[in-house]
Parts: structure tokens; sequence; C-alpha cells
């Protein structure tokens, strides 16, 4: 579900054709370079605390490993959806062909919000 939702987010700005080609590489590298480091620090910390000691000690680093990545997955992508809706609310001449693009934000600032929510919450004991 998360991965869909990501993935309509990231159409916004792919899709976005005011936005120049080498924006959209650098920011997929970005993305995939951290992702990369995430997720290899993530496993190494399941793989380290998960099985050997308490439960407790793994939580606690894993929190503290989510939040220490959580600005630079949240901010640049916020960064991105703001400039790509300045582009497109830029290019449109008249208020009718700003509307949809303006209602848009909405459901998009929402889903931007809810997404925040739970890759925060990926650190924490249930």
């Amino acid at each position: 579900m998360i991965v869909l939702i990501l993935a309509l987010l990231c159409s916004i700005i792919l899709f976005n054709t005011q936005i120049k080609w080498y924006v959209k590489a650098s920011a997929a590298a970005y993305y995939a370079v951290l992702t990369y480091f995430f997720t290899t620090g993530s496993n190494e910390i399941e793989r380290k605390y998960h099985h050997n000691g308490p439960i407790e000690v793994f939580w606690d680093k894993n929190s503290d490993y989510v939040d220490m990545y959580f600005g630079f997955f949240a901010l640049p992508f916020l960064v991105l959806l703001i400039y790509s809706y300045y582009l497109w609310l830029k290019q449109c001449k008249t208020k009718l062909r700003k509307l949809p693009v303006v209602l848009s934000i909405i459901p998009v600032g929402l889903l931007y919000i809810w997404l925040t929510i739970m890759f925060s919450m990926l650190g924490y004991q249930p």
C-alpha cells in the first residue's frame, strides 16, 4: 500500500514536464542511494540486535535509526512536490486550468502527511 501511494506521489514529480531531466535524475539518484544505505543499516540493526538480546534494545536502536533518516527522505520530497506544483500553477494561464491543479493539492498533501507518519512510525515499538 505504501509503495502504491509513494508511486502516486512520485508520478506527480516525474510526469511534470516543467521539471528539468537533470533535476529528476538527481532526485532519483539521491533516493536510490539513500534507500540503499537506509535498508543496509536497517538490516544490520535487525541482524545485530533483533535476535541477540532484549527486544527493547532492538526497538531503541531501530527508532533512533529511522529518526535519523526521516528528514533525509521527507524534506527533499516535500521541496520537490512544492516546486512541481509551483511550476504547474505557473504554467496555467486561466483560473479554469488552475482549478484542477489546486484541487489536487489537497489529496496529495493528505497522502504526503499520511506517508510521512507511516515512515516515521517504522522505528517505533508496537
